[in-house]
């Protein structure tokens, strides 16, 4: 995990979830060559309202032009959304009314929900949209099909089984997520990512 942040040393700030959140947006921003934003992370949906409040008390805050926040949609977006909104009206922050809408402030915030804004789920499957028409996915789809075939059972979780599937079929199979996105495996040019490069050119 990565060190808690102590100093803003960029104008905006992107914040995620956890380390490989962090590891995967910075990942992406590199990509899109945007070079004034500080990615950092706030461990947890649990720690999100301690965060900001810690936020406020750092050097470098009163600097602040832009904080934008992402985390999984989950099972449902809009409560994701709610949850959010509610830490930042407790905390003193402006209040977006819908996901990915920039609210002026200071400093300005906007929130960004996985996999795509709008629909339940999590940055994992977001990862496989984007791999979607690798030929290794008819591969994995059939493994899981096998496995409830034959074993009568299924991952709680589709998605991170799914993408530790695709991974273990690489080169070199012991990449985690944010691994993957620092080596390029996830295809950045990939209309899955559109909504989060806009959201990312928009802070």
């Amino acid at each position: 995990m990565n060190d808690p942040v102590t100093q803003l040393t960029h104008p905006k700030l992107l914040i995620g979830e956890g380390s490989d959140d962090l590891r995967f947006l910075q990942a992406f921003l590199k990509f899109l060559e945007i070079g004034d934003v500080q990615v950092e992370q706030y461990g947890g949906k649990g720690n999100l309202s301690s965060y900001l409040k810690t936020l406020k008390l750092l050097p470098g805050f009163s600097k602040l032009v832009s904080l934008a926040i992402t985390r999984d949609a989950d099972k449902q977006a809009n409560r994701a959304f709610q949850s959010i909104c509610g830490f930042l009206k407790n905390r003193g922050y402006a209040t977006p009314t819908k996901v990915e809408q920039v609210k002026p402030g200071t400093p300005n915030i906007s929130v960004f929900l996985f996999p795509d804004g709008t629909n339940p789920g999590m940055l994992e499957d977001l990862c496989l949209s984007s791999v979607k028409n690798d030929p290794a996915m008819t591969c994995i789809d059939g493994y899981f099909e096998c496995v409830e075939q034959q074993a009568s059972r299924q991952p709680k979780n589709m998605a991170k089984a799914k993408l530790h599937a695709f991974l273990a079929s690489q080169t070199k199979p012991s990449l985690r997520l944010a691994e993957a996105a620092e080596k390029g495996v996830w295809k950045w040019d990939s209309p899955a990512f559109d909504r989060l490069k806009q959201f990312l050119q928009s802070i």
